[in-house]
């Protein structure tokens, strides 16, 4: 299943959308679902889980609270399934070609 995403950032905190341009412009028809664990660990590099959250419940209209927990497990080592090195290089390339090196700069 893909998440869709919103046709513009409007209704986003100002400071969020460059994060909601650069999600976008990376995944045109919704963000997949074996995307959305590694994307959310890689956003957390440069984010709270709480902007995190916000940024992720508008691009996929998921509550708030199940995107923050989402989060968590993450970025956890001890998750039921934790994510791979190979999936996260797989999400963090297709970020970098709209941007993500730059934005995590910002970010620091």
């Amino acid at each position: 299943m893909i998440m869709a995403l919103p046709d513009t950032a409007d209704a986003l905190a100002p400071e969020l959308r460059d994060t909601f341009e650069m999600i976008r412009a990376t995944f045109p028809h919704g963000i997949p679902d074996d995307a959305y664990r590694p994307l959310l660990a890689l956003l957390y590099e440069g984010m709270s889980f709480r902007t995190v959250a916000k940024v992720i419940e508008y691009c996929t209209g998921r509550p708030y609270e199940l995107v923050y927990h989402d989060v968590i497990a993450a970025i956890s080592p001890s998750a039921p399934a934790p994510l791979s090195p190979e999936q996260i290089e797989n999400v963090r390339e297709q970020l970098r070609e709209h941007g993500y090196d730059a934005w995590l700069a910002k970010a620091e």
